[in-house]
C-alpha cells in the first residue's frame, strides 16, 4: 500500500480490479518498470469515467486514493455514491483488502 492515509474524502471503497477488467499486465508479473499493473490502473480509469459521465467531478466529488495487489481505492464525499459503486462493481470488504 502506497497511500496509507487519511484519505481526501471521509468515506471509501474498494474496488476488486481483477474482477471489473479483463486487461493485464505488460508481463505475466508483478512489477518492474515496464510492467505497471495496468489492471488497476484500467480499473482506476473506468471509475472515474463512469462517475464523470454522472456529472461527479474528479478531486470535488470523488478522489483515486490508492491501488495495488489488484484492489482500487477511491474516496467519496458523498455517501450515496458508495451504494452506486458498490452495486456496479465487485468491491472487497475494507477488512480483507490491503487498504482497508
Amino acid at each position: 500500500m502506497t497511500n496509507p492515509g487519511p484519505y481526501k474524502f471521509e468515506h471509501t471503497i474498494v474496488i476488486a480490479s481483477d474482477k471489473t477488467t479483463e486487461r493485464g499486465g505488460y508481463y505475466d508479473t508483478e512489477g518492474g518498470a515496464l510492467n505497471g499493473n495496468y489492471t488497476d490502473f484500467d480499473v482506476g480509469c473506468m471509475v472515474s469515467n463512469d462517475l464523470g459521465r454522472k456529472g461527479y467531478e474528479y478531486g470535488v466529488d470523488f478522489y483515486f486514493e490508492d491501488a495495488g495487489c489488484d484492489e482500487v481505492c477511491f474516496s467519496v464525499k458523498d455517501k450515496k455514491l458508495l451504494t452506486y459503486l458498490s452495486t456496479r462493481y465487485t468491491t472487497v470488504a475494507a477488512e480483507d483488502s490491503i487498504h482497508g
